[in-house]
C-alpha cells in the first residue's frame, strides 16, 4: 500500500470489477469444459436445420424457432460450428461471451448515466455473469433466444446516448433491426421503433435539423420490420397458447420466479 501511494497509483473500483468479470467469465469456461457434452439434443435439431441443409446466412437469420427468428446469434453460431467441426461446446462459449459483452455494456451505461463505477456496482457483473443463466449456456446453447438480445439491448441504450445525431439515430436503428430478427429481442426492436418515431415528431415540432437523421433512422427501422414479416408465420412455442393469459395474477408470479432465478 505504501509503495502504491509513493508511486501515485491506486487500485480503482473499475479495476476490481474488471477482475471480477474475468473471474466470472473464466468460471463459465470451466463449467462448459466440465459439464457441457459435445452432443446436440432437444430443439437444437430443429433450429439448426439451415446448417444441416447447407443454406446461407440469410436462411439462418430468418430461421424460426417458435414465434421468433434466430437472427444474428444463429448466423455467428453457424460460423463457429463450421469452424470447429460442429463442436457445440464452442456455441456455449459464444453464449458466455455474449454475457461478458452484456456486462461490459451495462457497466458503461451505468457510468454514462450515473457517474463513475463504484464498488457496489459489482452487482452488475454478478447479475450478468451469474450461474442463473445456466440453461441458455449449458443446457441448450441458443444465443439468439435471450442472451444476445440482452447484450444488443444494452448496446442500443449505449448508442442512443451519443451526442452525434447520425450515430444516435442510425446506430440505434441498425441495432434495433438486429434485435428484431434475434430471438425475443423483437420486443426491444418495437420499442426502438416507437422511440425513433417519438424523437422525429419532437424534432419536427421544434423545427430542429435533427429531425432528418431521426426520420432516416425510423425508415431503417421500418425497413427492418418489412423484411422481418416476409414469410413470417406465428408459431406458438407452447401448447394451449392464449393471450392474454388468465388469471392475470399468474403474470406477477411468473415475473417473481424469473427474478428469483437470476438472483440465485
Amino acid at each position: 500500500m505504501a509503495d502504491a501511494q509513493r508511486t501515485g497509483t491506486r487500485v480503482k473500483p473499475i479495476h476490481l470489477i474488471a477482475v471480477l468479470c474475468v473471474v466470472l467469465y473464466a468460471n463459465w469456461l470451466v463449467a462448459i469444459a466440465r459439464f457441457q457434452p459435445n452432443v446436440m439434443f432437444w430443439d437444437q435439431w430443429e433450429f439448426y436445420r439451415p446448417l444441416f441443409q447447407g443454406e446461407g446466412w440469410w436462411a439462418r437469420a430468418t430461421q424460426q424457432n417458435g414465434p421468433v427468428r434466430e437472427g444474428l446469434g444463429f448466423v455467428v453460431s453457424g460460423w463457429i460450428l463450421e469452424a470447429t467441426r460442429w463442436d457445440v461446446r464452442y456455441d456455449s462459449v459464444w453464449a458466455a461471451s455474449a454475457l461478458l459483452l452484456a456486462a461490459a455494456l451495462a457497466l458503461r451505461l451505468k457510468s454514462k448515466i450515473a457517474g463513475p463505477i463504484r464498488l457496489h456496482d459489482a452487482w452488475i457483473p454478478l447479475m450478468c455473469l451469474g450461474a442463473g443463466q445456466f440453461e441458455t449456456v449449458l443446457a441448450v446453447p441458443q444465443v439468439s433466444h435471450s442472451v444476445l438480445p440482452f447484450a444488443l439491448t444494452l448496446l442500443a441504450a449505449n448508442v442512443w446516448l451519443s451526442s452525434r445525431a447520425v450515430l444516435q439515430y442510425f446506430g440505434t436503428a441498425a441495432v434495433g433491426v438486429a434485435l428484431t430478427f434475434t430471438g425475443f429481442g423483437l420486443f426491444a426492436g418495437s420499442l426502438i421503433t416507437m422511440l425513433l418515431a417519438a424523437s422525429a415528431v419532437r424534432h419536427a415540432v421544434k423545427r430542429e435539423r435533427r429531425v432528418w437523421p431521426a426520420l432516416a433512422g425510423l425508415a431503417v427501422s421500418a425497413g427492418g420490420w418489412a423484411l422481418f414479416t416476409r414469410g413470417y408465420v406465428f408459431q406458438p412455442a407452447v401448447e394451449n397458447y392464449r393471450f392474454p393469459w388468465t388469471p392475470a395474477s399468474d403474470y406477477l408470479r411468473f415475473i417473481s420466479l424469473m427474478l428469483n432465478l437470476s438472483a440465485g
